[in-house]
């Protein structure tokens, strides 16, 4: 039997669990899009170092005697363009443009998915102060919302506090956490696609692509140990 299944029966935690339920719901949601971005950001970077490969060296003996020895209209373009494929250069551009607004479409998503998981988190701790009220015991969820000072918030309770009353509210502080961390991550990702232009250097997105896929802000553990509570 799980820590939450003892408490069903309390309208208050019943409710909680319900909205816990739906926190983690969007948390699902986040993951798989966070997949999907990553590919993005990926693209982005393999597609923009290959626009920036560098053209032939039509200084070299080897290459002028290759080119002239082709007569073609095609190889005649080719050199007027610098030695570059100007349709695949297009192409890739338009790669690039594809990238950057499924990114844009991402963080827009993203947004509006943590903004209602603040709704949530915040419901779970009215209805759990609540529920700890009704049960005639002095607590005090300590949660706050917008700093990540540690993984797991701190929860001060009188001395006759007992052991299944701070399971009852566990999970609150648990989303809590969780919400504070993809919030960071969200910021993370938020700066990565303010900065991806043509002229970001290689270095930086070698960088951005190994953050979106580590994300170091959340917490592997924390995340499955929700998971494992909702249902």
């Amino acid at each position: 039997m799980s820590e939450l299944s003892l408490f069903q029966g309390l309208p208050n935690v019943k409710e909680a669990i319900s909205c816990f339920n739906e926190f983690m719901l969007r948390v699902l949601q986040l993951e798989e899009m966070h997949r999907s971005s990553s590919n993005f950001v990926m693209g982005y970077q393999q597609e923009l170092e290959k626009l920036r490969r560098a053209a032939l060296d039509e200084s070299s003996c080897l290459v002028k005697d290759i080119l002239n020895s082709i007569s073609s209209s095609r190889v005649a373009s080719y050199t007027e363009a610098g030695c570059r494929h100007v349709r695949s250069d297009q192409q890739t551009l338009v790669k690039l443009n594809g990238f950057i607004k499924g990114l844009k479409d991402h963080i827009a998503r993203a947004q509006s998915l943590v903004e209602e998981l603040e709704m949530l988190v915040t419901k779970v701790i009215v209805l759990m102060d609540a529920h700890l009220e009704s049960i005639n015991a002095k607590r005090l969820l300590n949660v706050n919302l917008e700093e990540h000072n540690e993984d797991v918030k701190q929860v001060l309770f009188c001395e006759d506090s007992n052991a299944a009353s701070w399971k009852s509210s566990d999970y609150a502080i648990l989303i809590s956490s969780l919400l504070s961390m993809l919030k960071k991550d969200l910021q993370m990702q938020e700066l990565v696609v303010s900065d991806l232009n043509l002229n970001t250097e290689s270095e930086c997105l070698h960088t951005y692509t190994q953050m979106w896929a580590l994300r170091p802000f959340l917490e592997e553990a924390l995340v499955q140990r929700a998971l494992g509570l909702h249902k």
